[in-house]
């Protein structure tokens, strides 16, 4: 039997940030990343689009956060490790709530998607995948890379 851990925006934000329960300054910037991620969240709930959050939108919700250049430029700055990289969380529960435990992260080595076509994990959004002309081959499902530059801009309307 599988368990699955569901974790807070403020729980997501620490892992993102090592080392911020320490530190009055890391506190800040624990409490604006937590913020943007369940901001982001709930855009993504009203606006029924994927509930797929990544580093990349994680940051650009910081970017245009109501502070300082400075205090921006130092988080994302902390944001952006190789560690974090392959970052990408959901909201895994029917309607989104405030200060609730209900963000899934996808692991470095877990794909987010499942190929539509044979049901194995996948780095391609389903939306983006082609039929293969006889089965599907490790390479039609991308690699972890392909989820990290392309693979977490899902198509939005």
């Amino acid at each position: 039997m599988t368990t699955t851990t569901l974790c807070s925006a403020n729980d997501l934000a620490k892992r993102l940030l090592p080392g911020s329960d320490f530190d009055t300054a890391n506190a800040f910037a624990v409490s604006h990343v937590s913020a943007a991620i369940e901001n982001f969240a709930e855009w993504k709930s009203l606006n029924r689009t994927s509930a797929w959050i990544d580093l990349e939108a994680i940051v650009r919700e910081v970017r245009e956060m109501n502070m300082s250049w400075q205090s921006k430029d130092a988080i994302v700055g902390a944001l952006q490790t190789a560690q974090n990289a392959s970052f990408a969380c959901e909201w895994a529960l029917p309607g989104f709530k405030f200060n609730e435990s209900g963000f899934l992260a996808a692991g470095a080595h877990e794909a987010p998607f499942t190929c539509k076509y044979c049901g194995i994990p996948s780095w391609i959004d389903s939306s983006d995948q082609s039929p293969p002309p006889d089965y599907c081959h490790e390479i039609d499902h991308g690699m972890v890379e392909d989820w990290a530059m392309f693979g977490s801009r899902p198509a939005e309307s």
